[in-house]
């Protein structure tokens, strides 16, 4: 039901009246936009801070915490990179060798005899002349050891007992010198080593004896190499034991060991250093069965293809490499060897220089394009070529040898001595290059700088037949016959069935009046060489020489005993 309106006079009735104030009324402005905003906040005036001794304390532990936390962190990945470290490249450690006291006293000790052996280890694996990554090792007393102070614990401890906990052990080189005897002289001092990596290898090396120190760490650290690192022992051993280094490496692959495609490379070496191109052709291919995309072996396919004359097989395989490593020098070489095999010379050598740029490290392209003008009859182009490799290394010897020749057989022999020279002091530990050396030196009449340099080269390889022949030669000419015969003594233990060493050192018996000794080795020198070479012709001579002398001397005993 609707509401009726109030009336107006109800309406009045309840309307108060306005309040009266003394305060006049403002003029109301206009609104504006302006006006219409918020009000803003009243600015607040910073005041200034006081610094105080509580507030500076609170600031300087706040900042050594965050440093302190900081730290910590850093110190923890590290440990963990560490860590990670020692699992994936795991280093070999030597322990000291204990010593006995006679070699002490000749100050090598038991960390000394460890560096000897680490010295091995690096030649050993210079000597395998390998592309494949080996061992690293180091001394125990060159490891850097982290220690937490006031505690005690070192990180090497917790990497220790890491490893143990996964049975994962760090492979560990030990042992010592053993005597045979009391007196224990060097003919009785024997070399016992001790390779732990979950088992215990026990490697009885040969006595010392008189044997080269360096020579012998050497061939200890082989021997610790086939426990450890078996394919780069056998390629250590592949140029002085070939039928050693390819019994291990087939042993190597009969067990499908993982460098088993290494080994089948070895073998192919060793086959194609003996001629055997079939052999080594099959020894490649059965390394790219293993990996078909192995560069190494595909390159070396390729050489020996084209050695035996199947250019098509040798032209497939650069292009399998050309997939695998496109643009190396090692293919550029490959290919131009291929092009001066068809008979393309000028592209060959244009592919050779490709290939130096490719390797500006090395010498030998520059020096094979000295062989190639060599073979065109440009000796001059090939003397540039050969002087442009020396000046990448003046020490290579496909480069040094027929510049040195030339020089002599130019007259220059103080020039060429003094290229040899430089290159003997750029490679201070090639034995090679000292023994060239040695021989420009006696060519210019210098024999003392001369055998000082065949003594340095070895130095280096104590076993060399043909340093040791040299070298005792110079001593005769030196008039130094004891040591010449010493000398020649080991050349014949070397080589037994050479009659060279065999017929110097009869000679230098006969000039010291040892005629029954001289005797004795000219006569072997008539059983080994009886094809009517030198050696026989001289011998012969010198034996009609001692029948003289016993003849006269028959006849002086005759006179003397008649009265």
């Amino acid at each position: 039901m609707a509401r009726a309106p109030a009336s107006p006079a109800s309406s009045k009735a309840r309307r108060k009246p306005a309040a009266t104030t003394t305060r006049s009324r403002k003029p109301v402005a206009p609104k504006t936009a302006a006006s219409e905003a918020p009000d803003k906040p009243p600015a607040i005036i910073a005041t200034p801070r006081r610094v105080s001794l509580p507030s500076l304390e609170s600031g300087a532990t706040l900042l050594r915490k965050v440093v302190l936390n900081a730290i910590f962190l850093i110190a923890v990945l590290l440990f963990f990179a560490m860590m990670v470290n020692q699992f994936v490249h795991e280093q070999v450690v030597i322990e000291p060798i204990a010593v006995p006291k006679a070699l002490v006293e000749q100050g090598l000790g038991p960390e000394v005899v460890a560096g000897r052996l680490w010295d091995g280890l690096r030649d050993a694996q210079l000597r395998a002349r390998t592309a494949k990554a080996s061992l690293s090792a180091i001394p125990d007393s060159q490891r850097i050891q982290f220690t937490v102070p006031e505690v005690g614990l070192s990180l090497d401890t917790i990497v220790r007992q890491t490893r143990q906990f996964f049975n994962l052990h760090q492979a560990r080189i030990s042992g010592e010198i053993v005597c045979a005897d009391a007196a224990c002289t060097p003919d009785g001092m024997q070399l016992r080593l001790r390779v732990l990596k979950g088992s215990n290898e026990i490697l009885d090396l040969r006595a010392i004896g008189g044997s080269d120190q360096r020579g012998y760490f050497t061939e200890a650290a082989i021997a610790v190499l086939a426990v450890l690192d078996p394919f780069v022992a056998a390629a250590a051993q592949a140029d002085r034991y070939p039928v050693r280094a390819a019994t291990l490496a087939r042993r190597l692959v009969r067990q499908h060991h993982p460098d088993a495609k290494w080994a089948q490379n070895l073998l192919g070496n060793l086959a194609t250093n003996a001629g055997n191109l079939e052999g080594a052709i099959e020894a490649y291919r059965a390394a790219l069965v293993i990996d078909p995309d192995f560069p190494i072996a595909l390159a070396n396919l390729g050489r020996a293809l084209r050695q035996a004359g199947d250019l098509d097989g040798a032209r497939a395989a650069y292009d399998a490499l050309q997939r695998v490593e496109p643009g190396t020098a090692t293919l550029l070489e490959g290919r131009a060897e291929l092009l001066l095999a068809e008979g393309k010379t000028d592209e060959a050598v244009a592919m050779f220089e490709q290939a130096a740029a490719a390797d500006p490290a090395s010498a030998h392209y520059f020096a094979r394009i000295g062989q190639i003008e060599d073979g065109r009859g440009d000796g001059e182009a090939a003397q540039a070529w050969y002087r442009r490799s020396l000046q990448v290394d003046p020490a290579y010897a496909l480069a040094v040898e027929p510049v040195f020749m030339a020089l002599v057989g130019a007259g220059e022999l103080q020039e060429g001595e003094a290229l040899l020279g430089a290159a003997a002091r750029y490679r201070p530990g090639e034995a090679d290059m000292q023994g060239l050396h040695g021989v420009a030196l006696s060519l210019l009449g210098r024999k003392d700088e001369a055998l000082a340099a065949f003594d340095r080269a070895l130095a280096i390889e104590p076993d060399d037949f043909d340093l040791l022949y040299q070298a005792a030669n110079l001593l005769q000419d030196l008039d130094r016959y004891p040591e010449s015969i010493t000398r020649l003594e080991r050349a014949i233990a070397l080589r037994p069935y050479d009659p060279a060493a065999r017929f110097a050192k009869g000679s230098a018996l006969l000039l010291i009046g040892d005629n029954a000794g001289a005797r004795t080795d000219l006569e072997r020198v008539l059983e080994l060489d009886t094809s009517g070479t030198q050696y026989e012709n001289l011998a012969i001579g010198f034996l009609d020489i001692l029948d003289g002398l016993d003849a006269a001397n028959a006849k002086a005993e005759e006179k003397a005993v008649v009265p």
